[in-house]
């Protein structure tokens, strides 16, 4: 339950970058589960962008991470599927980050590197590496924007 009363608290940030939460709740077997709005189009992952939309995207991602930053909180696991789309139409797109699970304190260091493996940055690999912070972050908004940019039917890739 602490672990999903951290998460709750990091997610219930005042932000438009951020995703909303609105409360605890338990299922069916009694676990405690974070409730939130349906986002019916999706994540970041798997989904095609128009270079327009890539900007758009990390725009508003970097605002996000700098909004957490004023609160002390770095994410550590940026990634597509973690970019929920919450408005897409001719005029607006429009992102909020979510799965804050393994965020924590800018003051909280931790023996464990926690992300998904292929938007980590590389220091995070190395054995000499004591200290996570919001470069890290940053490193996997890079990944993401190289990943749309670069798939396959992009506007980008022509």
């Amino acid at each position: 339950m602490e672990k999903v009363k951290k998460e709750f608290t990091y997610m219930s940030r005042d932000s438009r970058f951020i995703v909303e939460v609105l409360g605890i709740v338990k299922d069916g077997f009694g676990s405690p589960v974070i409730l939130m709005p349906l986002y019916p189009l999706g994540s970041l992952a798997g989904c095609t962008l128009t270079e327009k939309e890539c900007v758009a995207a990390f725009e508003q991602i970097l605002m996000g991470l700098k909004q957490l930053k004023k609160f002390d909180i770095l994410h550590r696991d940026i990634k597509s599927g973690n970019v929920l789309v919450r408005k897409r139409n001719l005029e607006t797109f429009q992102i909020v980050l979510a799965d804050f699970g393994i965020a924590g304190k800018y003051t909280e260091q931790s023996e464990y590197f926690y992300g998904t493996a292929y938007y980590k940055a590389p220091e995070i690999f190395e054995e000499t590496a004591d200290v996570v912070d919001d470069r890290s972050d940053v490193w996997s908004t890079g990944i993401i924007v190289l990943e749309k940019m670069l798939a396959e039917g992009s506007e980008a890739t022509g």
